[in-house]
């Protein structure tokens, strides 16, 4: 289980970055016949300011909406709990159909503290499967103690995170 959970650590202001780069290492994996399952998020950012967060379902193509309009001037967490717990079963269905690698999108403020979709990302590792996400660096430490020092930190560069998926792969 050591050293098969990929974590792509991106700065505050690297989150788009992060998300691209994961989207592309998602599709030369999947170019090269890899079976990869789970979510990636695509967000959306408006000239307003406000943002969509979507999941995208990388073995169907299809996307949860994640985030949710509160309202002009609204300064709380646009997600929508709700969505994540619907996105997340995807997550379910790819472990129990052994994909190669999992990709789950983010872990965040609910996945360090064991929440979200964190008891997905561990039930794959449990069963053998290597987890791929991202990781603002604001929660690296909150990280290595939820997960017991098992991620291998990754920069937001699509050849190293392509090298470290083939190498759990091999």
């Amino acid at each position: 289980m050591s050293r098969r959970f990929g974590v792509i650590v991106h700065d505050r202001g690297g989150a788009d970055n992060a998300e691209e780069v994961l989207a592309a290492v998602v599709e030369t994996l999947r170019a090269e016949g890899v079976r990869v399952g789970g979510l990636y998020q695509h967000t959306t950012r408006y000239p307003s300011g406000r943002a969509r967060m979507d999941l995208v379902d990388i073995a169907r193509q299809c996307r949860y909406e994640i985030s949710q309009d509160l309202g002009a001037g609204s300064s709380a967490c646009c997600l929508n709990p709700g969505a994540l717990v619907e996105a997340s079963a995807v997550l379910r269905r790819d472990i129990a159909e052994r994909v190669a690698l999992l990709v789950v999108n983010k872990f965040a403020g609910m996945e360090v503290d064991g929440e979200g979709m964190a008891p997905d990302a561990f039930e794959a590792l449990s069963a053998g499967i290597p987890v791929l996400t991202c990781l603002s660096v604001r929660y690296q430490e909150k990280f290595e103690a939820v997960s017991g020092g098992l991620g291998t930190f990754l920069p937001p560069e699509e050849t190293a995170v392509v090298d470290w998926a083939r190498g759990v792969l091999a």
